[in-house]
């Protein structure tokens, strides 16, 4: 009894001290007050609830709503999962309604670069954080919240940072939701962060040499990877010459969707097929950068004797890429046989691994007539 007295004697003095404050402040710092003096779960939640209703009404009242917040995701300590997800949801709320602000200047409504530069500085750190939380809830909106406001230039946000420390590690956590919203936050923020920047970063193009989306092509959820083929369909029908340049790192992973055992995979494979202009012509542009690297991996693992998922996975690849290039596979028939015969006279590999490569073999003599003979030799 002693104990709880105490701790109410506590909570009141604190009360009355954080009121006091209130006052000295006056209205400005109300907003970022109002979390603050309630001290339940419920009275954040309604807290909450009526800061996104504040940030609704005007762009002004948005950007005061982020400044408040923003220290609070930077601080972080919130135990309750549902505060810190409303908390994360406001955010990114009030900052899509900030998304596009001319009409009161591009900076923050008259705060000072300094200042502006601290609110940014502490949303990043913020999201950082809530982007590796265990609940999925809080993570999904962090990466949500990222993308929100890579969009706002009045803030300055780096977004290939935010891709690097907040997105990419999003699409590894444990929640196929995350997963999701991160391939999502992705697709959205092509429109503003340099798109061979992502795929160089999440292809393994980059110094820390990691392919994310070789992870998330083989992920046991199919709605994760019918994102990625959407995601990876983006890029690709970016008809400038920064939808050619990422072409060839991106392609294979719509090709793979062709072979998915799940057919809403393979149907927004072919929706993506039928949408993107000339896509055989890319396939066969980019068909040496694609095959070479695969033929290098299928070598590695072939020899290594380790990973036959990934090996089939490699060989269903260059038989969707010989059906899309048909006779431009004609320089790679040596190659690609060879790699192919080491998979078919192997010892460590089942039979149907063996009896779906003699069928690429099978389509190579068709889609090359003129190299059928050549073909053949390894077949027999």
């Amino acid at each position: 009894i002693r104990t709880v007295h105490a701790a109410r004697v506590r909570s009141d003095r604190w009360m009355d001290r954080r009121a006091r404050r209130i006052d000295r402040r006056g209205d400005d710092g109300r907003t970022r007050e109002t979390m603050d003096v309630s001290r339940t779960t419920d009275g954040k939640l309604e807290a909450l609830e009526a800061m996104r209703e504040e940030a609704m009404r005007t762009k002004r009242s948005a950007r005061a709503v982020v400044k408040a917040l923003a220290g609070r995701l930077a601080r972080g300590g919130e135990t309750s999962e549902e505060a810190r997800a409303k908390t994360v949801e406001v955010v990114a709320c009030a900052l899509r309604v900030g998304v596009g602000d001319d009409e009161e200047g591009d900076g923050d409504g008259g705060v000072e670069e300094d200042a502006r530069v601290g609110v940014r500085e502490a949303l990043v750190r913020g999201l950082w954080m809530c982007s590796r939380d265990a609940c999925a809830r809080v993570a999904a909106a962090a990466v949500d919240a990222a993308a929100a406001a890579t969009a706002r230039r009045d803030l300055g946000v780096d977004g290939a940072s935010v891709v690097e420390e907040i997105v990419a590690p999003a699409l590894r956590h444990r929640s196929s939701k995350v997963r999701v919203e991160a391939l999502r936050a992705l697709t959205r923020m092509c429109a503003f962060v340099d798109a061979r920047v992502v795929v160089a970063h999440l292809t393994g193009g980059d110094e820390r040499k990691r392919n994310y989306f070789a992870e998330i092509a083989c992920d046991p959820s199919p709605f994760v990877r019918m994102e990625l083929v959407r995601l990876c369909g983006k890029l690709i029908g970016d008809e400038t010459s920064v939808g050619a340049i990422v072409a060839a790192r991106v392609t294979p992973y719509v090709l793979g969707a062709f072979r998915d055992e799940i057919s809403d995979v393979r149907e927004v494979g072919e929706d993506i097929v039928r949408s993107v202009k000339n896509f055989e012509d890319i396939v066969r542009e980019n068909l040496d950068n694609m095959l070479i690297p695969a033929l290098r991996q299928l070598d590695a693992f072939v020899e290594a004797g380790w990973r036959e998922d990934i090996v089939v996975r490699i060989v269903e690849l260059i038989d969707v890429m010989l059906r899309f290039a048909t006779d431009r596979f004609t320089q790679f028939i040596p190659s690609v046989c060879d790699g192919l015969h080491k998979i078919t006279t192997g010892k460590g590999f089942e039979n149907a691994t063996k009896m779906k490569t003699m069928g690429v073999l099978y389509t190579l003599m068709e889609c090359c007539p003129t190299e059928r003979e050549y073909v053949s030799a390894y077949v027999r």
